[in-house]
């Protein structure tokens, strides 16, 4: 259309943001508008004098304006707000909540330049607890690295320590080790490393290159996250006993304690919704930022309709989880959810299934069973 590209300008121009197709409806009224006054104005100006016409043109000029001003206002839709919940990426404050035992923990095993390995389940927030731990050394003046063994350049032992030290690794485990060491001592404190996925390294990286970090430990502070015990996985793999063992505190993540929990809930707005959320995702933080987000996503929608979107959601990544449970565990889980009595809840909460009462964490689990796996 004729005037669209000066009406754009003129709303970018007051800040006011117009679709297009309001650009389309604004420029075809201001067009037969403007062809009603000219009609008028020339009748005006042979019937009177030209100016009353000038005195019209500008008085309809105005009106227009503000007619056009008037109807985008009342057009205009709202940029989409950024939801609180965000389940699918790390999170670090103030999006994240909770974990103040944990973050002891990590601080206390700092001040002795003692390592860490943080134990947790898929979608625990272990990603979170190491993203949030770096910012808090950032006012620390210590040398930190945030790596993920799933990165591609952490998955070969050389392009591992050339990731580290920035200089061409060595795929001899000796070598390997030894670059790490002089790479460490030029710090005038331990460097601290944060691998992310550690499960990786295990699988993939020599036993001569663990017995040598075993040796390092102290002249560099680790903090490995994985999904397993890496005492468990290295004895897997390797029909021995790790390295480790006795050499690295281990931290298991489990479910999020009750403040932290209603802290998250809370941004859902309601006290309906936030009961919701409790009911059906307990204290678990990745299962209540994946609900939170679908109840608050489409809520012209009935809230059976955006449950059943967060649980066809929940129940793949249950099915991951499943998949990778050891066969204790799923059978353990398998009793708990037919109603039997378990010995022990203990392996249960360190994969964040059970609560600190021994009971399933929502009702999405027991959902999740009732659809996918019961008979």
């Amino acid at each position: 259309m004729l005037l669209t590209a000066p009406l754009r300008y003129f709303f970018k121009r007051i800040n006011i943001p117009v679709s297009e197709k309001n650009l389309t409806e604004i420029d075809v009224a201001v067009t037969l508008l403007g062809i009603l006054v000219t009609a008028i104005g020339i009748f005006i100006a042979l019937q009177f004098s030209w100016g009353w016409s000038i005195v019209l043109g500008l008085a309809s000029l105005g009106l227009i304006l503000f007619a056009i001003v008037a109807y985008a206002k009342a057009q205009q839709v709202d940029a989409p707000k950024a939801s609180p919940f965000q389940p699918w990426t790390p999170v670090t404050p103030p999006q994240f909540v909770g974990r103040t035992t944990e973050l002891k923990k990590l601080a206390d095993a700092l001040v002795k330049n003692e390592s860490l390995a943080i134990v947790g389940s898929y979608r625990i927030g272990k990603s979170s607890l190491l993203a949030t731990w770096a910012l808090s050394l950032q006012t620390q003046q210590r040398h930190v690295l945030q790596l993920s063994a799933e990165d591609s350049e952490c998955q070969q032992l050389a392009a591992f320590i050339n990731k580290i030290t920035g200089k061409q690794g060595s795929d001899d485990a000796d070598g390997a080790a030894d670059q790490l060491q002089s790479w460490a001592a030029q710090f005038p404190q331990p460097p601290i490393i944060l691998l992310d996925e550690a499960d990786h390294i295990i699988e993939t990286f020599p036993v001569q290159f663990f017995k040598r970090l075993r040796g390092l430990l102290g002249q560099i502070i680790w903090v490995f996250a994985s999904r397993q015990n890496l005492n468990i996985a290295y004895q897997n793999k390797n029909h021995s006993t790790s390295p480790f063992e006795n050499q690295i505190q281990l931290l298991y993540l489990k479910l999020l304690d009750q403040e932290a929990a209603e802290t998250l809930r809370a941004r859902v707005g309601s006290e309906e919704l936030s009961q919701v959320m409790a009911y059906h995702a307990g204290g678990h933080p990745f299962y209540l930022q994946l609900c939170g987000r679908m109840l608050l996503s489409s809520p012209e929608r009935s809230l059976d309709a955006r449950l059943d979107d967060f649980q066809d959601e929940a129940d793949k990544q249950l099915e991951c989880l499943w998949q990778v449970l050891p066969e204790r565990e799923q059978h353990a889980l398998q009793k708990k959810l037919q109603g039997q009595p378990l010995a022990t809840g203990r392996f249960l909460k360190q994969y964040a299934l059970l609560d600190d009462e021994d009971e399933l964490f929502g009702d999405v689990l027991k959902r999740w069973w009732r659809e996918n796996k019961k008979g």
